[in-house]
């Protein structure tokens, strides 16, 4: 079950839930650096400040990931080591039985998000060779709202009013990149490069519902539902780049190749229990029970395969970017296929799966930049992070749908060897809620909590950027 399936959920429980429920719920899709976005984390100081949107005009060893073929055009110092962005985010659910409401949360990343060196790092040869590990994606949260009080009541349950309810929601994703380059120049304006990756991403993700009520009989009747998924995944993927450097004007072609999967593993876990519940309304209650847990399962991870273009052009003190990057679609795939399992109490078998699917994303950017100094640039960018997240069809994966925009600019101050980059950014965006359904869980609720299509999220993003990068 998704984040917003527990929303409806909760909503058909009453107001009072819908209230704090909402407070988890929207601070689940708001977070940034979910796993169906592509352009929501940058690498390097300048190419932070136009977004990832340097294709064609990428300089330092960020390159091992913008472009690869720029490192054959480019003598980078030997080291580079950068992090830092500092966000406030804001969210509203909005739509047709529920009450308009907002939240907010903060979030920071100390971690760096790109470490990259060159081999030798004083090396002449043609050849060049670099190494680099860059975070892809990150995001962990462990959030939960309980109440208890009355005049709630629980669909199916004839009762007094009186409930308790807890609805939890975990999540960690993470995947790291570690990547080796090879470039070397043709001629003396066009460099040509390949990236091999080793991708190795994790994650787990938990949702759980404990409710109970009073019946008017003085009996209790609950619902509890449990699910857990987790398992990592180790494939290896390329990326190529060509650059062509016509000063003024330079020019940056790339493409990512999808992943091919070397291991993983996995397990998963459901349990599903309901009494004193009247699923279908004949007015008996119907009791429910299905549990099922796998481990050692295989797993899999399918990314898109993408293309990539980028321009940039030089007029006196200013530099003008523009960058655009296409993600194919990736058809319906289970990351873990745990086999069927036969529900305790029914008899009716049920599956248990963690599937997967995206969507075709084209993401666009345009950047321009002012070098005030030998030692000061500005910058100013605004570029696309749209979701890749498609819903529908049993998929169960994704997190957030929303299709960003994104604005940014700041400066870069030269001290030495070390850059420090400082600015700030704003995005938007928003999206309907969509998902599908538990099987397990309907099964168990007689079908009372299906999905609301009528209903919005709109999420803003404040970001205070503090980079840093030091070269040896």
């Amino acid at each position: 079950m998704r984040p917003e399936q527990l929303t409806v959920l909760v909503l058909r429980m009453g107001r009072l839930s819908a209230a704090a429920a909402l407070m988890i719920i929207l601070c689940v899709q708001s977070l940034p650096a979910q796993d169906t976005q592509y352009w929501n984390i940058q690498y390097g100081t300048r190419s932070t400040l136009l977004g990832g949107a340097v294709i064609g005009s990428v300089s330092d060893l960020s390159a091992t990931y913008y472009n690869p073929g720029a490192l054959g055009l480019s003598r980078a110092s030997g080291l580079i080591l950068s992090a830092g962005v500092y966000e406030a985010s804001s969210s509203t659910l909005e739509g047709t039985g529920v009450e308009k409401r907002q939240t907010s949360s903060f979030k920071f990343n100390v971690a760096p998000s790109l470490l990259a060196g060159r081999l030798p790092a004083d090396s002449g040869a043609a050849d060049r060779l670099a190494y680099s590990l860059i975070t892809r994606q990150r995001a962990s949260l462990n959030l939960d709202e309980r109440f208890v009080g009355s005049k709630q009541t629980i669909p199916g349950v004839r009762g007094s009013g009186s409930v308790s309810r807890e609805l939890a929601f975990v999540q960690d994703v993470s995947e790291m990149w570690a990547g080796f380059t090879w470039s070397r120049p043709l001629g003396s304006n066009i460099g040509i490069g390949v990236t091999t990756y080793f991708a190795l991403r994790s994650q787990v993700k938990g949702t759980s519902l404990l409710a109970s009520a009073l019946t008017d009989s003085a009996g209790v009747a609950g619902l509890t539902y449990f699910t857990n998924y987790d398992y990592y995944n180790v494939r290896l993927l390329w990326k190529a780049g060509v650059a062509v450097d016509l000063s003024p004007l330079s020019l940056g072609l790339t493409l990512t190749t999808p992943g091919v999967n070397l291991l993983g593993s996995g397990s998963t876990y459901v349990n599903v229990m309901s009494t004193g519940v009247d699923a279908n309304g004949d007015g008996i209650p119907d009791s429910f029970f299905a549990a099922d847990f796998q481990e050692s399962l295989s797993s899999m991870y399918k990314s898109s395969w993408a293309v990539g273009i980028g321009v940039s052009y030089q007029l006196d003190q200013f530099r003008f970017d523009a960058s655009a990057e296409w993600y194919a679609a990736v058809s319906r795939f289970n990351v873990l296929e745990p086999a069927p399992f036969t529900g305790q109490s029914t008899g009716t078998p049920y599956q248990n799966t963690l599937s997967a699917a995206l969507a075709p994303v084209l993401n666009i950017g345009i950047g321009v930049e002012y070098d005030a100094s030998e030692n000061t640039s500005w910058y100013a960018s605004v570029t696309t992070d749209n979701s890749g997240a498609q819903s529908g069809s049993g998929v169960n994966f994704a997190i957030s749908s929303i299709d960003y925009i994104n604005m940014a600019g700041g400066g870069i101050f030269s001290i030495g060897r070390s850059k420090i980059t400082l600015g700030l950014g704003y995005a938007f965006g928003s999206s309907p809620l969509s998902s599908t359904d538990s099987s397990i869980l309907q099964a168990a609720m007689g079908g009372r909590y299906s999905t609301a299509t009528d209903s919005k999220l709109t999420s803003l993003r404040f970001r205070g950027i503090f980079a840093f990068s030091y070269a040896v």
